[in-house]
């Protein structure tokens, strides 16, 4: 018999661990306390536009018989005219407007979005891509055909969640969106620069260091003291991580987010990945919080 636990692993010994499992789309995360922060700068006719603002999600709403999320938008727009000897100073307007509505399709991992002014939802982000596939369509980039280089994990609320890393170095975040922030693939009509600063989730947050990766790894618990490390890495057999107790668990990942097992701390404090094949791992100790940090262990 094998038993699944609450962080979606399998119980059941080597068998398990090295049966190929395939990687199932994770719910989407957007509810009343989700908000991302971004920056955005725009270049229209003579002026220059520098956006900073909050998108936030606030209740739901119906659209044509679909239930959506209502997204409002709030922060600062600073006006600055280009020409002039010297030209006039800027401008700073408070923005606080509606957004649009989106609509998760989690059985598709899809995003929609219903843009202000308009009835029909646009596709948003498609999360059923693949190394090779271009971005088209509505969620596409109009200055470019974007191509998926490669797909990874990135971590937050102690689960994996697929990074679709992009030509260009942008990415796609699953249960997030775009580095260049919500509706940055949105085709416009004209220039702009956007950058997702900021993404929380209830008490959750996770920042971009100037338009860079998401550091998504939820913080250390406090109680915790120190941050974990596993050594020796890389290891040929076991691994120890300091703070872990004799039978704790902990969840073993592949590179691309897939939840391949569960082990547990023997009464040395070790963790056996002697039966895995060489390659690099993500080790997720299961905490009582839910709030450790992964750690990448390379098993030679």
């Amino acid at each position: 018999m094998t038993a699944r636990t609450s962080s979606g692993c399998f119980l059941g010994g080597i068998a398990n661990l090295l049966m190929p499992i395939a990687l199932h789309a994770q719910p989407l995360h957007f509810n009343d306390s989700s908000a991302w922060s971004e920056e955005h700068w725009r270049f229209e006719g003579l002026e220059a536009q520098h956006l900073l603002f909050t998108i936030t999600v606030q209740g739901d709403t119906a659209i044509q018989g679909q239930l959506y999320k209502r997204l409002r938008r709030q922060g600062t727009a600073t006006i600055a005219p280009l020409l002039g000897d010297p030209p006039p100073p800027p401008v700073t307007l408070a923005i606080d407007a509606y957004a649009g509505a989106l609509r998760a399709d989690s059985a598709e991992g899809r995003w929609w979005v219903v843009l202000p002014g308009e009835g029909d939802p646009r596709l948003l982000y498609d999360f059923n891509l693949a190394v090779g596939d271009t971005l088209s369509g509505t969620y596409g980039d109009c200055a470019a055909a974007p191509i998926v280089t490669s797909i990874d994990a990135s971590w937050f609320n102690g689960r994996a969640h697929r990074r679709f890393v992009l030509s260009g170095g942008r990415y796609l975040i699953e249960g997030i969106g775009a580095s260049s922030g919500l509706f940055g693939y949105l085709c416009q009509l004209f220039e702009e620069y956007g950058c997702l600063q900021a993404y929380t989730q209830g008490d959750a947050h996770w920042a971009v260091l100037g338009c860079g990766p998401l550091t998504t790894a939820m913080p250390d618990d406090p109680r915790d003291g120190k941050a974990a490390r596993a050594f020796p890495n890389p290891t040929a057999g076991s691994v120890t991580v300091p703070g872990l107790r004799p039978g704790q668990r902990a969840a073993v990942h592949d590179i691309a987010g897939r939840c391949l097992a569960t082990v547990r701390v023997d009464g040395h404090g070790s963790i056996d990945l002697g039966m895995l094949p060489a390659g690099t791992y993500l080790l997720l100790p299961l905490t009582a919080s839910g709030r450790q940090a992964p750690l990448r262990v390379v098993k030679q």
